[in-house]
């Protein structure tokens, strides 16, 4: 950031920049930047137009997002930096616009309510803006997509006033879940998919491991289990000792010591370069007649098959084997080994024992703590109050934060149990976005209410964000945005980079409303529309379909009409389909024609009609065909299809 901090006081002074402030923002090449910005004004022009339609400017964006994905293949790779790097930067309006331009080589779809932006522009222009912890997001790699924060740089553009905003960059579009990417239910799932054979065994004892030095294993505690974010990064930073340890440990199988354990013995046994001890310990507990009474390993194998144990806890078992495990290492002999773990609200029991000599596991690029936050030059006395941490809060802790919640809106319940639904699925995760609290009284909480209620509701631990010593002012800015919409890519390849994503999000909804949950009006969250698509891919396929009836009806919905239809039979739905898109050739009284007409009449009424009404109207008409008509369409006779 050090580029960052110099270029726009070099740019005031009217001297050439040695580094254009958005290229040491995102480290990209100077001259790719220049090259962007140019053509990113032609389509920010091109956007402000009355005369240009959103079907042009579509049109416009998607040739573009080609172009450039075909220029940053050629384009030097830079170095992929794996910590998320966090800032307080000033954003001109210069730089604005070099940032929007960059954006278009994402090809990702930025959705913008000219409502939200002009309330920023109007805050901007008038020096009303104040930090409020919301972050641009920008992505890693050569492109460094930006991942939310489109609407603030357009305002910026616009209005001609710079604004002051905490920047995350670096946060890879893997771990961005909850903008429009979901998960796999388990972590073992994730790794399996990777091609690590050993996940099953992998993952828990890398767990395992972390508790270890955060010094929460053996405790049974609200602490114990692990936010996704958390495994994630410990997995990139030990992927290849874990993988070895797993492979060393499994290979020796020796009585009373199971695998899990032989597992984290052997990666302590290996990052401590001491694998002879492990090898001559395990030999000792597998052959105990060949060894001193008093060997660890001896006293380890008596005490392990002692008749009464039979059941021993996993963790007591790790625990007394890393007591023999030091003794290898200190040369100490012992009568016997014995630890009781320490429970919660109880009484007694021994704390976990360290290591001697291991250095523990490689710590991750980011972790949980205070994070380092750079402050470009001349903000520094203007935010000197604000911190940032990134915290594992857990149920009990964000219930402790909701009661600094004094005043936010009323809680709305259906995204809170969406939100629950998506942290119990493993498919919420660290991306950017912070709980937010303010510099009065003792830190009011002033953004973040809804997640830390999921939290509590799910009753698992998430990664967070959390700043803190905001103006009480940012509270007004939170909540302008528009929600975002389901993302299918990755889901079907036959949905990325087209127009009919919204049809399918709509199709979805309706099936995850009316047959998921019986026509309760659930929300469903963008992880719950990626897995119903997933898992039924004739969904996406009846888009065409909606498209194709939209004369009579909405797209999603007749869609999902559609889908219902070719699922109970599909050669007679073709021709039922077919007739009620066109109308032709149907013979005079047929059932589908006078549902036709009352479809266009609902489609073309300006009273507003219950979205459902055609759903019911169609199935009335297609049981009443099916019955009567379809073996012997000559006999069709007039019918109303919303008569009883």
């Amino acid at each position: 950031m050090s580029d960052a901090q110099s270029a726009p006081a070099e740019v005031r002074r009217g001297r050439k920049p040695t580094a254009r402030p958005e290229t040491a923002l995102l480290g990209t090449d100077p001259k790719q930047v220049e090259a962007l910005e140019k053509r990113g004004r032609i389509i920010l022009d091109l956007a402000r137009s009355p005369k240009v339609d959103a079907g042009t400017l579509e049109q416009v964006a998607t040739a573009e997002n080609r172009r450039l994905a075909a220029l940053s293949k050629k384009a030097a790779a830079v170095q992929d930096i794996e910590a998320p790097r966090f800032s307080i930067v000033r954003i001109t309006p210069e730089m604005a616009k070099a940032l929007l331009a960059i954006a278009f080589q994402s090809g990702r779809p930025y959705r913008c309510v000219k409502s939200a932006v002009d309330a920023y522009q109007e805050e901007m222009a008038a020096g009303r803006w104040v930090l409020n912890g919301a972050p641009l997001i920008f992505g890693k790699g050569p492109d460094r997509p930006l991942l939310d924060g489109y609407q603030r740089l357009l305002a910026c553009a616009r209005s001609g006033a710079p604004f002051d905003t905490l920047l995350a960059q670096n946060l890879g579009e893997e771990v961005v879940h909850t903008l429009d990417q979901a998960r796999r239910r388990t972590f073992v799932a994730v790794l399996e998919a990777e091609g690590v054979e050993l996940a099953p065994q992998v993952v828990p004892a890398m767990s395992r491991l972390i508790r270890m030095e955060k010094g929460t294993l053996g405790k049974r505690t609200s602490d114990a289990l692990l936010p996704w974010g958390t495994l994630e990064r410990y997995w990139v930073a030990n992927k290849d000792d874990l993988i070895r340890a797993a492979e060393w440990g499994v290979a020796r199988k020796t009585p009373v010591i199971g695998e899990a354990v032989r597992i984290i013995l052997s990666y302590v046994a290996h990052r401590s370069d001491k694998v002879d001890l492990l090898r001559e310990m395990l030999d000792a507990v597998k052959h105990p007649d060949h060894y001193e009474d008093r060997h660890p390993g001896v006293k380890l194998y008596e005490r392990l098959a002692s008749s009464d144990e039979g059941r021993m806890p996993l963790v007591t078992t790790l625990a007394l084997a890393l007591m023999a495990w030091n003794d290898m290492v200190t040369g100490e002999r012992r009568r016997f080994y014995r630890w009781q773990p320490i429970e919660e609200g109880k009484r007694g029991g021994d704390e976990f024992p360290a290591v001697v000599g291991y250095p523990g596991l490689i710590r991750p690029a980011l972790e949980e703590g205070a994070v380092a936050v750079t402050l470009e030059h001349g903000l520094a006395a203007n935010y000197s109050q604000v911190s940032i941490t990134v915290e594992t809060v857990t149920p009990d802790l964000a219930a402790k934060y909701l009661r600094r919640n004094f005043r936010n809106r009323k809680i709305q319940r259906s995204h809170v149990a969406m939100l629950a639904r998506d942290i119990k699925a493993g498919a919420f995760h660290f991306n950017g976005q912070p709980i937010c609290f303010s510099v009065e009284q003792d830190g009011t909480l002033i953004n973040g209410q809804h997640r830390l209620q999921a939290i509590v509701e799910a009753g698992e631990p998430v990664e967070m964000l959390v700043v803190r010593g905001l103006s009480p002012e940012a509270f007004h800015t939170y909540d302008r945005n528009p929600k975002r919409a389901a993302s299918f890519q990755g889901v079907s390849s036959d949905l990325d980079g087209v127009g009919d994503v919204d049809i399918v999000r709509g199709i979805a909804t309706l099936y995850w409303r009316l047959d998921v949950h019986n026509g309760r009006r659930v929300r469903p969250s963008v992880h719950d529309l990626r897995q119903l698509v997933a898992e039924h891919p004739n969904l996406a396929e009846a888009r065409h379909w909606g498209r194709k009836l939209r004369d009579v009806g909405r797209p999603s919905t007749m869609g999902y009409i559609a889908y219902k239809l070719l699922s109970e039979d599909a050669h007679l739905a073709e021709y039922f389909l077919e007739a009620l898109a066109t109308g032709a050739d149907l013979p005079a009284r047929s059932p589908i024609l006078v549902l036709r007409r009352r479809l266009i009449e609902i489609r073309t009424d300006k009273v507003k009609h219950d979205r459902l009404e055609p759903i019911g109207l169609v199935e009335k008409a297609w049981e009443t065909w099916i019955r009567r008509y379809a073996a012997n369409p000559e006999e069709e006779q007039d019918e109303d299809p919303s008569a009883e």
